[in-house]
């Protein structure tokens, strides 16, 4: 085999590759935001048929609410400071909750 006839099938192989690649439409490869948006509504979609989620989710916030406030026993000037700060850490857990299904595949 001589070098032309090297040369003429790296650039038919070349030439292939690159036709492959112009026959795909511009949408083949979706934008990382549109692919986040795809897999958000596929869950929301799922979670409202079951509502499995969304219930399980609001009794785990309102049992650690709840606890916080038998274990919290604290005068209103200090309770008006953690309350914010209990409720990012039952919204936090409750969070973990909702990723359990995001991460099964």
């Amino acid at each position: 085999m001589t070098t032309n006839q090297k040369t003429e099938g790296r650039k038919q192989k070349a030439d292939s590759q690159e036709s492959a690649f112009r026959l795909l439409p511009s949408t083949a490869k979706p934008s990382f935001i549109k692919a986040t948006l795809a897999i958000v509504q596929k869950d929301l979609a799922a979670e409202l048929r079951s509502r499995e989620l969304l219930s399980a989710m609001l009794v785990f916030s309102m049992l650690v609410i709840l606890i916080f406030n038998f274990a919290l026993e604290l005068d209103v000037k200090v309770r008006q400071s953690v309350t914010a700060g209990v409720l990012w850490t039952t919204f936090a857990f409750a969070g973990t909750l909702g990723l359990n299904r995001s991460m099964a595949v």
